[in-house]
């Protein structure tokens, strides 16, 4: 007898194709209807915002609200003042502020911290700088992990500023929500929206929106904050040395004129709304962080000279770098600093 195809197999089947056809026209047509992804349309004139959260031909699904993937060189050079016992290693973390934009070499606070502390025991400061303008936290907390590879500090600042949080959130532009398919926190899911466009716009159509400002950190983006931060501050800690997380505002955060300080739009609005967002969750998940904020306007500290006429200077003058410096000195506390060890690598440029 002749085989028989089971009904219910053969309709399945038609049904089956039946939608996969139905999801390559509409796939097919969203295409043709969006110049990018649904979710991202509001930025499609904008390709420099929107790199980072498409997808390069070839690109293997990861999650990417994981900040410890590590590279395999090292990126720092260590810099030494002094040379006496005892050895303290400082490692640095952070972004334009921490490297020192705006000023002269050794003008930065990690240099000025650094000679402070020599000054202050005699003993040789080792300086290793990895900070990199223009990145977000997650990027500031890869560069720690990777780097402790190569070395072991007897303390690592991690500077988180205020606008380390601005690529997790959810944002408009001209009265124009914007989804960012890469705070999604399914791992499936995230890898689908970042390159369907059907499963991008369903993902926008269904995901929440803030009941105030248009800019917001959503619940995974916040978990994933303090997820990885207590990671680094863990690990560190794994390897004997001593994390110090710290919170910084712009110079120019206290002087922002009242109308755009009111704007949650508007940096003067959302960078103050972010670091306070920073301090609450870490103090959520038990990380201890020194906040600097009002200590620019407590001391009257002037933006560096290219900045001294914008809506609202973010970099300090070395006088502030300096002022910077001389309060964590002195919130750190000589507990802080007094244990030392000789595990750092790298090349020593001796400059005192």
């Amino acid at each position: 007898m002749a085989n028989r195809l089971n009904p219910t197999a053969t309709r399945l089947a038609l049904a089956a194709a039946s939608l996969g056809i139905a999801t390559a026209i509409a796939e097919a047509g969203l295409r043709g209807s969006y110049p990018t992804l649904p979710s991202l349309a509001a930025l499609h004139d904008r390709p420099d915002l929107m790199q980072p959260f498409l997808v390069e031909a070839g690109q293997r699904r990861r999650d990417d609200r994981v900040c410890d993937q590590v590279v395999r060189e090292p990126r720092g050079r260590d810099v030494s003042y002094g040379s006496a016992e005892p050895v303290r290693t400082l490692w640095f973390v952070g972004d334009s502020m921490t490297s020192g934009m705006g000023v002269e070499p050794g003008q930065e606070w990690p240099a000025q911290l650094a000679q402070r502390l020599q000054d202050r025991t005699q003993g040789q400061v080792v300086v290793r700088n990895l900070a990199l303008p223009g990145v977000g936290y997650c990027e500031v907390l890869r560069r720690a992990h990777s780097e402790l590879q190569f070395g072991r500090p007897d303390l690592v600042f991690i500077a988180l500023f205020a606008d380390d949080l601005e690529s997790r959130a959810l944002l408009a532009r001209d009265g124009r929500l914007v989804g960012l398919p890469h705070t999604i926190e399914s791992d499936a899911l995230r890898w689908a929206a970042r390159r369907s466009y059907a499963v991008n716009l369903g993902w926008f159509a269904m995901a929440g929106r803030p009941e105030g400002p248009v800019r917001f950190i959503d619940g995974p983006g916040r978990a994933a904050f303090q997820r990885n931060v207590a990671a680094l501050t863990d690990k560190v800690r794994a390897l004997g040395a001593e994390p110090v997380v710290v919170l910084m505002e712009p110079v120019g955060a206290a002087s922002c004129a009242d109308a755009l300080a009111a704007d949650p739009t508007h940096r003067c609005g959302w960078m103050a709304d972010d670091l306070s967002l920073m301090a609450t969750l870490l103090d959520e998940v038990g990380v201890e962080a020194i906040d600097t904020r009002g200590l620019w306007s407590s001391q009257s500290i002037q933006p560096s000279p290219s900045e001294r006429d914008a809506a609202m200077a973010i970099h300090p003058d070395g006088a502030g770098h300096a002022a910077f410096a001389e309060h964590l000195l002195d919130r750190l506390g000589p507990e802080a600093t007094a244990h030392s060890h000789t595990g750092g690598t790298g090349d020593v440029a001796d400059r005192r």
